[in-house]
């Protein structure tokens, strides 16, 4: 009985030590906060402001992420390429309050790291004959 009870042990120690041993925590975090996050909203008869930082890392306590500064942000509508000053940093602008027009595919682009970043976009009509009631 008290060879079966060693060998339990035995048994349940070495399958604790296997457990142990192959539970290793990956560090993926280094490479996702490589990555560049794009807020942006385009409004017909607007500026265009786009804010760019860095993806946060999930241990990261900071509300946003570090701004990504001295890009070259373009907006195009297909015939005009504007580009987009840094006015603060990550923070990318342009005030033609012309330039959005409603109806129309906009694409935003620029490098990052040697890799070219980009985003399409419609800016949509209004809606027409629109209803709506209270019941």
């Amino acid at each position: 009985m008290e060879i079966k009870n060693n060998l339990l042990k035995v048994t349940f120690s070495l399958v604790l030590a296997v457990l142990f041993m192959s539970c290793q925590k990956e560090n993926t975090d280094s490479t996702s906060v490589n990555l560049p996050v794009v807020e942006g909203y385009l409004t017909p008869g607007h500026s265009i402001i786009v804010k760019i930082s860095q993806q946060k890392s999930l241990t990261d306590t900071a509300q946003y992420g570090k701004p990504i500064t001295g890009l070259q942000v373009f907006v195009s509508d297909g015939t005009t390429n504007a580009q987009l000053a840094e006015a603060s940093a990550g923070s990318y602008t342009y005030t033609d309050l012309n330039f959005l027009v409603t109806g129309k595919t906009y694409t935003l682009q620029f490098k990052y790291q040697s890799l070219t970043v980009s985003a399409k976009t419609i800016i949509p009509t209004k809606p027409v004959n629109f209803v709506t009631q209270s019941d």
